[in-house]
């Protein structure tokens, strides 16, 4: 018996359970719209408007010509060190330095570091992949008062690590603006994506535990490859963990 509601969302609801239950593997072609109207019994373009809800969900994705196809599942990703995330799930994280400069800062990034007249910041700009794929672009502003020497001791793998490890910054408080926008030229050619894809912009704050700014970051991840994991600690709840603060 076939669900209330719209024809195309039970057929999309349908074809989603048979990608989450593994029965249809990323990269896999789906098969022809002509064969989804003839097994569900109804027009084509129902079984467009399924296809097109799934893509949305970033579930599938279409090449013109050849078919549509399942997506690869997204990486879910906690707000932090995202190489860390990776390799908790079993990823193989690899992240390239694209820039890193000193600079007089913008207005916004004095205000965010809590800089002084003269001071400087340095700013990389990384490309962060999983397992060989980009996933995401990081551009971070980080407080030279703070980090005096980041520029002759950058590394690779988690910044954060080092900024405990040298500089004795605990990372203990983030706040996070999260938007999504469509990727320009630029970003899309580093992601390996199409233009105007979908991707989440992630303006972070990073605290230390005397409470100081000392990175101030602008994330740029894939939409179709990425879900993010938001944890806020319940006040009184205790010591221990990041608390993530989200507006």
């Amino acid at each position: 018996m076939r669900p209330a509601g719209p024809r195309f969302g039970w057929i999309a609801a349908e074809l989603r359970g048979r990608i989450e239950e593994g029965e249809l593997q990323p990269h896999q072609r789906l098969p022809p719209e002509r064969d989804l109207s003839r097994n569900y019994g109804v027009a084509r373009m129902t079984v467009r408007q399924a296809l097109a809800e799934l893509e949305r969900e970033g579930l599938v994705y279409r090449r013109p010509g050849r078919g549509t196809f399942v997506s690869e599942p997204r990486i879910g990703v906690s707000i932090g060190s995202v190489a860390d995330e990776l390799l908790a799930a079993g990823g193989d994280p690899d992240t390239r330095l694209l820039r890193v400069e000193r600079s007089v800062p913008t207005a916004r990034v004095v205000q965010a570091l809590s800089l002084g007249l003269g001071d400087e910041a340095l700013t990389t700009t990384r490309l962060r992949c999983a397992d060989g794929q980009p996933l995401a672009i990081e551009t971070s502003h980080w407080s030279q008062t703070l980090m005096p020497d980041l520029f002759e001791n950058l590394r690779e793998g988690s910044l954060w690590a080092l900024a405990r490890e040298r500089y004795g910054l605990v990372p203990t408080r983030v706040e996070v603006e999260l938007e999504t926008i469509a990727l320009d030229q630029r970003s899309s050619e580093l992601l390996g994506v199409t233009v105007g894809s979908a991707a989440f912009v992630l303006t972070r704050w990073t605290y230390d535990q005397r409470g100081r700014c000392f990175e101030f970051a602008r994330d740029l991840y894939r939409g179709d490859r990425t879900a993010f994991r938001i944890h806020q600690l319940v006040p009184g709840a205790g010591a221990g963990g990041l608390l993530i603060v989200t507006e």
